[in-house]
């Protein structure tokens, strides 16, 4: 097994299972609590997937990782949420752009818990009666988005941003592309991409090593038939400026910058939040700047929703504010 110190001096212990799925221990001797995390590279984003031999992408229902997020743990011998409770457990699991990700954490009976883990998320069994309950709970998840002032703020940006890439879409997709969602649909989509040889097993905690090892025998490697594509996006933005009536107490502001959509490691990602912080943070100049100039227009005009744009597109900012507030704070 590799062993890796990292700079703030934890100890990392990486290897790969038989199957090929990366593990990645983080050792932590007489912590109370343990934690283990399957990481799924399939996101929200993939949505064209390109079979092998065949010169025509098929596309995907918009939100199905999320669909299959939320039906991944009804197995055909139970609810596995429940069988992580019965346990001592707490498990969840969430979809963004990129990757699915289902975790627990635990102060007993770790290892019981992982083999669940292990063998839930390589067991589907999407029922088209339990599929078309679920689609009301995510509907009403999309429309509850939408009140989101903060959401509804990044959606937007993003949407104005790009043009063909699927990042421009919620996460959870759309009310009628959860409509045209079937469990034929959600079994096929997993059985194309939740290939257990790219899956990534992380945990941490009191736990042993050699014991999550041979755990991982679980994991069984699966033929890849494709891979997932995308349609080439465009430099430009898609549009600059996009009024927003939402009713609000206080402004809501973002600013976005349109970067080249792919991958980027952890240095990447913490230097641009770095940079954006920086530049239109909450203590920023600008940040500030921009404020009295809405709270001044709020006051005299009673505006429902601006879109601020700055000269050198292709950089803006989306606030929202409520009808004739005479005092922003």
């Amino acid at each position: 097994m590799g062993l890796m110190r990292h700079g703030a001096g934890e100890t990392i212990l990486r290897e790969r299972a038989a199957a090929g799925m990366r593990c990645s221990i983080y050792p932590k001797k007489q912590f109370g609590e343990k934690f283990a995390a399957v990481v799924v590279p399939f996101g929200s984003n993939d949505v064209c997937w390109q079979e092998n031999h065949s010169e025509k992408p098929i596309r995907f229902p918009l939100g199905v990782a999320h669909f299959i997020e939320h039906k991944l743990f009804q197995q055909s011998w139970g609810d596995a949420l429940f069988q992580f409770g019965k346990q001592g457990a707490a498990a969840n699991a969430f979809t963004d752009g990129e990757k699915t990700v289902y975790y627990f954490s635990c102060r007993e009976n770790f290892m019981e818990n992982l083999r669940l883990l292990l063998d839930f998320v390589q067991h589907p069994c999407f029922q088209e009666e339990d599929v078309e309950k679920e689609k009301s709970i995510i509907r009403s998840e999309i429309r509850m988005g939408k009140d989101d002032a903060n959401r509804a703020a990044y959606e937007t940006m993003v949407d104005l941003m790009y043009q063909k890439h699927p990042v421009r879409f919620p996460v959870a997709g759309t009310e009628e592309s959860v409509k045209n969602t079937t469990a034929e649909k959600m079994q096929k989509v997993y059985d194309a991409c939740y290939l257990p040889q790219k899956f990534w097993l992380i945990c941490a905690g009191d736990v042993d090593d050699h014991q999550i090892m041979e755990a991982t025998a679980l994991v069984q490697e699966k033929e890849t038939t494709g891979k997932i594509v995308y349609c080439k996006e465009p430099d430009t933005i898609q549009e600059q400026y996009r009024e927003i009536a939402m009713g609000l107490r206080r402004p809501v502001f973002q600013v976005g910058f349109k970067l080249e959509p792919r991958e980027r490691n952890l240095r990447e990602k913490l230097a641009m939040e770095l940079l954006m912080d920086l530049w239109a943070g909450e203590s920023s100049p600008f940040f500030w700047k921009l404020m009295k100039k809405i709270c001044w227009t709020c006051r005299w005009s009673g505006c429902t929703a601006v879109e601020t744009v700055l000269p050198s597109a292709p950089l803006w900012a989306v606030v929202n504010r409520q009808k004739k507030r005479q005092n922003c704070f």
